[in-house]
């Protein structure tokens, strides 16, 4: 005679195979994030004790700007301004 126990542990591989079969998603391990914090935005120099702001200001609304990379460019999430980079590389 089987035990009642072993019956369950040969169904759980099944259970995941068709778990993964379908598209779910099976948690494996988990994704690490990305650093951030206040020291990401600033950069310091000791040795004049001063500190700068890393990214730039909007001339507009003078909010923080973000860095896209495709296509490269500069934009304001308050106001919608759009500084574009452009690339020295397109010379014939």
């Amino acid at each position: 005679m089987s035990k009642p126990d072993e019956g369950k542990e040969a169904a759980e591989p099944q259970a995941e195979e068709k778990a993964k079969a379908k598209g779910s998603k099976v948690k494996d391990e988990p994704v690490k994030k990305k650093a951030r914090g206040a020291w990401l935005r600033y950069e310091c120099d000791y040795k004049t004790g001063s500190i700068t702001f890393r990214n730039r200001r909007c001339p507009r609304c003078s909010k923080v700007m973000a860095q896209h990379q495709g296509p490269a460019r500069w934009s304001c999430g308050g106001c919608g301004y759009s500084e574009y980079i452009r690339s020295d590389s397109k010379k014939g």
